[in-house]
């Protein structure tokens, strides 16, 4: 429990990590337990249109996703100064992606047509998906800044800023979708509007800490760091590989609900509100890995390998504790879950037969998770991103296809494939790390 490296030191920055993820889940099944009292293909519409938001987004979120690496490692060793323009990078890198990406608006016709969603599903998508696009780069630089904030290891402030822009999405959410509190009535176009809003808020909350006095002091945040090509050379040579693992990972992702989308808009519904449910598990196992990420990066900056192992263990012992906790939830109240989303009797028959697989796949998806953190740490990003693109595109996609759509068992079939993939996944990539080839990694 005490000591580096031990349960202690994961949980008190972990915690408010996970806190700060759920956050998160709770705003994106905030949308569509609201949505979802409108109608089935609304859910379906606003669960593809989040999903290719983040295929888009999925790139820069990765390659952002380097600036906690450096920052963990220069805080570990004392590099106070550079931490801050690692911050500064970061929005810089946020501003000019947000610009890139709203060269996918004209394109949402095109995207929606090519994944065989239903005409009904593609129009409410569309609406949806432009505002969320408009709004991207409030998004990406929130998340840039969080990860200044997770690299000092003051996750704190990530959570409580989470909390603040999930209360200004609720709120919105209720009156933008259902024309109640004073605000106009714009259904699944409100959802995404609160969201933006959100993320707006979010901005403004992270810029006022970054540039207040005690990050003043410590690490000369108010110093604009203009970017250098040197620099931001070194934070692609890490964040490149993250952002084209976790680009074409969604891609698969995307192509996976595609698949459910061609075996009906009930199965695509019923994947939804499973994936929404499991997301218990899925944020805050990424927050646990954004833990382990740092904590391993800061043994590494400060020449302590040993106790970076120890990080990864700690980790595994906490995130599996939870995920088996939840599991038993899961299956115990699976009926009282899916009715928070529809009252659709077609829709909840499907979720039932796909919430077993859902339920193993997420303490799969955890060691996964947790061992991909460790190794970003490191700067072991090439090898992950080759080796999970390789089994998203070669056994997950290929599995699910097969067992969807010509085993037909709809999306209990792709729901096969998914858990296989993440299965080996976790095997491989904890392997990895066990083997201690990070450990001759310098970035």
């Amino acid at each position: 429990m005490q000591g580096r490296g031990g349960y202690k030191e994961v949980l008190q920055l972990a915690f408010p990590a996970v806190i700060s993820t759920l956050s998160y889940s709770v705003m994106c099944m905030t949308d569509t337990i609201m949505v979802g009292r409108i109608g089935a293909t609304e859910i379906a519409a606003i669960g593809l249109a989040n999903i290719i938001i983040f295929t888009i987004l999925a790139f820069f979120i990765g390659a952002l996703e380097s600036i906690e690496t450096f920052v963990s490692q220069d805080f570990g060793a004392g590099r106070m100064h550079l931490c801050a323009r690692m911050g500064w990078y970061g929005v810089s890198l946020s501003v000019v992606s947000g610009l890139v990406i709203l060269i996918f608006i004209p394109l949402s016709p095109l995207l929606f047509e090519i994944f065989g969603s239903s005409k009904s599903v593609r129009v409410l998508g569309e609406g949806y998906f432009n505002i969320r696009i408009l709004g991207g780069m409030f998004f990406l630089i929130s998340f840039a800044l969080g990860r200044f904030f997770v690299g000092v290891q003051d996750t704190k402030i990530n959570m409580w800023i989470s909390l603040v822009a999930n209360a200004v999405n609720i709120v919105l959410d209720y009156g933008l979708i259902f024309g109640a509190l004073g605000f106009p009535n714009y259904g699944t176009e409100g959802a995404a509007i609160a969201t933006v809003a959100a993320s707006f808020v979010s901005v403004v909350l992270y810029f006022v800490f970054f540039l207040d006095r005690k990050y003043q002091d410590l690490f000369g945040t108010r110093v604009i760091a203009w970017p250098q090509y040197s620099e931001i050379a070194r934070i692609l040579k890490i964040g490149l590989p993250i952002g084209v693992e976790v680009f074409l990972r969604m891609g698969a992702f995307l192509l996976f609900s595609a698949v459910i989308g061609r075996a009906g808009d009930i199965e695509l519904a019923a994947s939804q509100i499973c994936l929404q449910i499991i997301r218990f598990s899925f944020m805050p196992g990424y927050g646990l890995s954004v833990a382990t990420c740092v904590l391993v990066g800061k043994y590494i900056g400060a020449v302590d390998l040993e106790s970076a192992e120890r990080i990864l263990r700690s980790s595994l012992v906490i995130g599996l504790v939870y995920a088996c906790v939840l599991a038993v939830l899961f299956l115990a109240y699976t009926n009282e879950m899916i009715a928070v989303f529809t009252t659709d009797t077609v829709v909840i028959d499907t979720c039932h037969r796909i919430m077993f697989l859902a339920v193993l796949l997420q303490l799969f998806d955890i060691v996964s998770t947790v061992a991909a953190g460790a190794l970003r740490g490191a700067g072991d990003t090439t090898w992950l991103m080759k080796v999970t693109v390789s089994v998203s595109w070669f056994v997950g996609l290929p599995l699910a296809v097969f067992f969807c759509l010509f085993v037909h068992l709809g999306a209990f079939g792709a729901w096969i494939g998914l858990t296989t993939e993440i299965a080996f996944l976790a095997l491989v990539i904890f392997m990895r790390f066990k083997g201690g080839t990070w450990k001759a990694i310098k970035i």
